[in-house]
């Protein structure tokens, strides 16, 4: 499913390309995409970083405004304040509201790897800063490696995003397939005992059982979390 998806959005790609962009094999594209991808860290949007040159801009309005005689204080005041709020909603409240999100690629800060717990740095938009930075809340001696978290990921995810596995991942899950689709039989030869019908018929009543190609019952996958 992975390898038609990147077919799909390649085609779409080279599409539109530009003649030496067309040029790019499907290879080329996988490799580019996936580098982007397991580099670039996500976030929440927060529209676009603090520019000053708008409030400057707006208390010179202010001063012209009042001192030329157009109006008064109060009603440049109510002006500044439209400004103000129309800011705060393309930065904050709209972008939460969407649920969009950032996605970037930070040279060095991506060179620190990932742990599930422990972490010593924390990675941020700084949004007066208009940057990323890597901080961290504790002291770091010297050539002490810094770790941060790529987020609550199983193996599975860690594997196929980052290409690597974490020893005793806390986040670390194991999708199993639907048990209707388990062989029974080799399933009580392995175990040297038969199972009841009546217990599996009592499971698939619970919807434990999981669901057909086409079967009413809800559950198509069982995930057992790791939580030894």
């Amino acid at each position: 499913r992975q390898d038609t998806d990147w077919k799909s959005i390649y085609n779409t790609f080279i599409s539109v390309a530009t003649p030496d962009l067309q040029k790019m094999t499907f290879d080329q594209f996988v490799w580019g995409c996936e580098n982007a991808r397991s580099r670039a860290f996500s976030g929440a949007y927060q529209g676009s970083a603090f520019n000053p040159l708008i409030y400057a801009f707006t208390l010179l309005l202010v001063t012209v405004y009042v001192g030329v005689g157009i109006g008064t204080l109060e009603q440049a005041a109510n002006g500044a304040g439209l400004v103000l709020c129309a800011s705060i909603l393309n930065d904050f409240v709209l972008p939460k509201l969407s649920k969009s999100k950032r996605y970037v690629i930070c040279p060095m800060i991506d060179m620190a790897n990932h742990r599930s717990l422990g972490t010593s740095g924390d990675v941020s938009f700084e949004f007066f800063g208009d940057a990323y930075s890597l901080a961290s809340s504790t002291s770091i001696q010297q050539g002490q490696e810094v770790f941060i978290s790529y987020g609550a990921r199983s193996n599975d995810q860690l594997l196929q995003y980052y290409g690597f596995v974490e020893i005793d991942n806390p986040h670390d899950v194991y999708v199993m397939p639907p048990l209707r689709e388990w062989d029974i039989d080799a399933l009580e030869e392995a175990c040297g005992r038969k199972f009841s019908t009546d217990k599996l018929q009592k499971l698939d009543r619970a919807g434990l059982l999981g669901s057909t190609f086409g079967g009413s019952s809800s559950s198509s996958s069982t995930a057992i979390s790791n939580d030894d």
